[in-house]
């Protein structure tokens, strides 16, 4: 079906004012800033309900960017046990952020292990909004899954990336915290799955 003339105006006034929008945003971004933070910055609104015009949005809201930086996982290695418990999960990084009600984080990890025990080893994570750095429950901000770490993979890396929208008992200082645990139907007495040091980190951004 052919479109309207009203409709292919619109198709092309909204092309070309996305493109002005994006072409004034890059130019405003300073060398070397964060990708994400430019990504916040063009969302593209929706239209009202009814209809009518789509706002055009000339200044990006306010952002902050963390990051825990190179080598900052906060243990070496993680205990494997046949079943995980909550005991037994680690926070492997930690960040600190103050939000104010209704801010939106943007939280990105990445963390690897090394499975020298011989067995099949299940280990999962989560990222977690939490009142302590420590702390391995609280708001989630992903699901949390794993996967099989097999002898002949011997290195396992996962990535995490998740939103999360603040409430009114949000507000003050909170921890975002990367949780991982480790489970293997024949873990033996004692054995531990090594965290590699300096092959992740944890990125986060509020605004």
């Amino acid at each position: 079906m052919a479109r309207s003339g009203a409709s292919s105006r619109w198709t092309e006034t909204r092309t070309r004012v996305n493109r002005d929008r994006l072409r004034r945003i890059a130019a405003s971004v300073p060398a070397g800033a964060s990708l994400l933070a430019l990504v916040a910055c063009t969302a593209t609104p929706q239209l009202p309900a009814g209809g009518g015009t789509r706002p055009l949005h000339t200044v990006a809201p306010a952002q902050d960017h963390h990051d825990t930086g190179d080598r900052s996982e906060l243990v070496t290695s993680l205990p494997v046990l046949r079943i995980a418990t909550k005991d037994e999960k680690r926070v492997v990084f930690s960040q600190e952020i103050e939000l104010t009600e209704g801010q939106v984080l943007l939280a990105v990890a990445e963390f690897q292990i090394t499975n020298d025990l011989g067995v099949n080893v299940f280990v999962a994570s989560q990222i977690v909004l939490s009142e302590g750095p420590g702390v391995v429950t609280g708001r989630e901000i992903t699901a949390a899954n794993g996967e099989n770490v097999t002898p002949d993979m011997h290195h396992g890396q996962q990535t995490k990336s998740g939103t999360y929208q603040s409430t009114a008992t949000d507000t003050g200082v909170r921890y975002v915290n990367v949780v991982v645990w480790a489970a293997a139907s024949r873990a033996g007495t004692g054995q531990r799955l090594r965290v590699d040091q300096g092959y992740g980190r944890l990125s986060v951004v509020t605004w």
